[in-house]
């Protein structure tokens, strides 16, 4: 008897808890009419949103919101306001509004992600005495302990594209900015880049015209946020051409680009937060002085080695004897791109073409010009002609894929000897 009592008490205790937390009281401002007011900027609060609700059918609908809490916001001044719920422990969703009314409210700005977490910023434009209402939940009504913070500030000087940073020609060049209100110039902005696959927000601009041709490393080292970085040119974001761009380095979650600067051509570099990422950007600028010659290459990676192995049957005869010196080593003097050797009868051969062309036993070797040098059409993806076994001439110390056709089927050295 006193065991079937024990285990009835246990059980109900358990409804009456269960029931207790579905039927827990909502948030206080959980509608819009109970708004908190919030008339001083900075400011940052955290709340439960723990049985929060959805005000159907007039409350607006950021995506996939639910379980809303309101704040409204009184703007300091003329510029920027920036919302944001880092450090909330759910999947949120934010949105901003102006308006007075719960059914004339009107979109300022809408976010589920920002960076690569799963809370939520957004920012819009303000007046000085106007009020906005700043819209609080879940993703599909998550709730738990959110963590709201507002900040008033104004973009800066190089947010725009036309407001470009001008980079001195000496170098290094290193600026470090504030990017939590700066914004992304719509509708020609690139705002998905690396060709294209990363989005970028929250942009600011740099312009750099190189006086002398120069080997040109860009990166966000220092900063504090998810960046991105790319390198365009261009006179105009509806004219711009990408050139390089970088999400995160091999070491961190900032970004570096190397390029080669041509002499009195302009680069914009646009560096930003992945998906909106914000917060203390370092941008840095320098040349790579190991570089003499200039033409976009380290000179360490100009001397190019011969290898020779057992399944090699040429050695170092498929090149000319001149241009190789007892270190089996070949010297480029311009190293500015490796996709097409010319070959003998003028045509082209791509390294890393999986299949040999027909024509490859006949036209097995580089012209040379008239000082005896290699003719390279264009120098820009050795690394891979190296390093793929199966793509690479004898006279790479590889094995013989070009020449796989040439009499019996196993191979052949490159003529003419």
């Amino acid at each position: 008897m006193r065991l079937t009592l024990l285990m009835l008490l246990a059980g109900s205790i358990a409804v009456l808890s269960a029931a207790s937390k579905a039927f827990a009281a909502p948030p206080g401002n959980d509608g819009f009419q109970d708004v908190i007011g919030v008339y001083a900027v900075p400011y940052s609060t955290t709340q439960s949103t723990l049985e929060a609700t959805l005000q159907l059918p007039d409350e607006p609908l950021c995506g996939d919101i639910g379980a809303t809490v309101w704040y409204a916001v009184t703007a300091p001044a003329n510029g920027t306001l920036k919302v944001s719920t880092v450090g909330s422990d759910f999947d949120t969703v934010l949105a901003a509004h102006s308006g007075s009314t719960l059914s004339a409210l009107q979109s300022l700005d809408c976010n589920d992600d920002t960076g690569s977490a799963t809370t939520s910023a957004v920012q819009f434009d303000v007046v000085s005495g106007a009020t906005y209402y700043i819209q609080a939940g879940g993703f599909q009504s998550q709730d738990g302990q959110l963590a709201l913070s507002i900040v008033y500030g104004t973009a800066s000087s190089n947010d725009d594209f036309g407001s470009a940073e001008v980079v001195p020609q000496a170098l290094p060049y290193t600026d470090p900015r504030n990017t939590v209100v700066a914004t992304t110039e719509p509708p020609n902005e690139p705002e998905v880049v690396c060709s294209p696959s990363v989005p970028i927000g929250r942009t600011i601009w740099y312009s750099y015209t190189p006086s002398a041709t120069r080997l040109v490393s860009a990166t966000t080292a220092g900063s504090n946020f998810d960046t991105v970085i790319a390198v365009y040119t261009g006179d105009t974001l509806t004219s711009l051409t990408e050139l390089a761009c970088d999400d995160d380095t091999d070491f961190d979650a900032t970004s570096a680009v190397q390029f080669v600067a041509s002499a009195g051509i302009p680069y914009r570099i646009q560096a930003g937060g992945y998906l909106g990422d914000s917060g203390d950007v370092v941008f840095n600028l320098s040349v790579d002085t190991s570089d003499t010659d200039g033409d976009g290459f380290t000179d360490e990676n100009e001397t190019l080695h011969i290898g020779t192995s057992a399944n090699d049957p040429c050695g170092n005869d498929g090149w000319p004897a001149e241009l190789v010196g007892n270190d089996n080593r070949l010297n480029i003097g311009d190293f500015t791109s490796f996709i097409f050797p010319t070959r003998p009868d003028g045509s082209f051969h791509k390294f890393g073409h999986p299949v040999p062309d027909p024509q490859d036993a006949s036209i097995a070797r580089w012209n040379l010009d008239p000082s005896g040098s290699i003719n390279i059409a264009d120098l820009n993806a050795l690394n891979p002609a190296v390093l793929a076994p199966t793509a690479r001439p004898p006279m790479f110390g590889g094995q013989p894929a070009f020449f796989a056709n040439v009499g019996n089927g196993i191979g052949g050295c490159p003529w003419p000897p």
